[in-house]
């Protein structure tokens, strides 16, 4: 994620705003209601497996003294 890490947290933002109004364009408000409970949906799960990620890695390392 090498691009993502290279922008500041407004660019970020600035980002997201431009997908969101490209994504949204020319579709009915039905259309991006749906859309957008995708992409959330989709945002959740792979915050939920990042968080499930991280405990592993902390579990292992808790296990493991380091020398």
């Amino acid at each position: 994620m090498s691009y993502f890490d290279s922008l500041t947290p407004k660019e970020f933002v600035i980002l997201t705003n431009l997908v969101a109004f490209i994504l949204t364009e020319g579709r009915s408000a039905d259309d991006n209601t749906v859309l957008g409970t995708f992409i959330t949906n989709v945002g959740a799960s792979m915050l939920a497996i990042a968080t499930q990620q991280e405990n592993i890695k902390d579990a292992k390392d808790i296990r493991r003294p380091e020398l």
